[in-house]
């Protein structure tokens, strides 16, 4: 194996080892935020901005997250599957027509 070939490869599995350590993590700093969320650190900061993500700033400078309000920015606009909505409509009209 030469070294054209072994760079990539450890590229990789520095790449895996800060994953792995973002994911151990409960306070994230931005670089680690932007690979958790697997967004771009620009994008991050106009979420910070927009004041659509929370944040911390200890420094009034740096900021951090922690990894449960990233959790709850994932988890904030569910979209409900066609079946469900579908069944939760006929439950309701079910509903109406008895009572």
């Amino acid at each position: 194996m030469n070294l054209k070939e072994i760079v990539p490869i450890l590229r990789e599995i520095k790449e895996l080892i800060l994953i792995k350590n973002t994911l151990d993590k409960d306070i994230l700093s931005m670089k680690e935020a932007s690979l958790f969320l697997g967004l771009s650190t620009s994008q991050i900061y106009k979420l910070t901005s927009q004041r659509l993500i929370k944040f911390y700033k200890p420094s009034g400078k740096v900021i951090f997250f922690r990894k449960e309000d990233l959790n709850i920015y994932i988890l904030s606009k569910p979209i409900t599957p066609r079946h469900e909505t579908e069944e939760a409509v006929a439950d309701f009209l079910i509903q109406k027509m008895i009572g």
